[in-house]
């Protein structure tokens, strides 16, 4: 409470340096101030915000950057979009998976984004079944991510998607990702195999 108060009594300049500090303290005990000064206030002074909570991590930070995803002010979107990215815990990852699901186009894209941007193994089922998705700009996205998640195990899925893919960009994003796939593995004859 002490802290919350001191921090509410700070210029913008001085919150801005603060949530650093805590950001960079990894200090927990922190994290439902800044949380809450990540909702409303200073544009700049929020943006320190989210980079100190998605620094420390911990449980409500995922919901949270996810409701300011589409925060009105472009430089706290941006800033909750990078510190998703950056949370490195099983609650971000379920977040972001459902955000995939989404009935709206631009989040399930933004969501497949940070899929990718996340470089988690395990999101490359969740990428597959996004690649075919209704939305195009989703599909695209999907197959961008893939090109930098997908394993051997993979490569079936993602020669089904290139054979089926609705358009050029689609087939060159579904050839690249492949590509990928096998200049990544030792045994690229196994590769081949698939291929063929």
């Amino acid at each position: 409470k002490l802290l919350a108060e001191e921090l509410g009594r700070m210029t913008p300049d001085r919150q801005v340096l603060f949530a650093g500090v805590l950001g960079q303290r990894q200090d927990a005990a922190a994290l439902p101030v800044l949380l809450s000064f990540a909702k409303a206030g200073d544009k700049t002074a929020r943006v320190a915000a989210i980079k100190a909570a998605g620094e420390i991590g911990g449980a409500g930070v995922a919901p949270l950057l996810i409701g300011l995803l589409k925060d009105p002010e472009a430089a706290v979107a941006q800033a909750a979009g990078a510190g998703l990215a950056g949370l490195r815990d099983a609650e971000a990852d379920a977040a972001i998976a459902t955000l995939a699901t989404s009935p709206d186009a631009k989040t399930r894209s933004l969501a497949v984004e940070l899929l990718g941007q996340r470089r988690n193994a395990g999101s490359a089922a969740a990428l597959i079944k996004t690649a075919a998705d209704a939305d195009e700009q989703v599909r695209l996205a999907s197959l961008k991510a893939l090109a930098g998640l997908a394993t051997a195990a993979d490569l079936p899925a993602l020669l089904a998607l290139l054979v089926q893919a609705p358009s050029p960009q689609e087939t060159e994003a579904a050839e690249a990702a492949a590509s990928a796939v096998c200049a990544r593995q030792t045994g690229r004859a196994a590769c081949a195999a698939t291929i063929i």
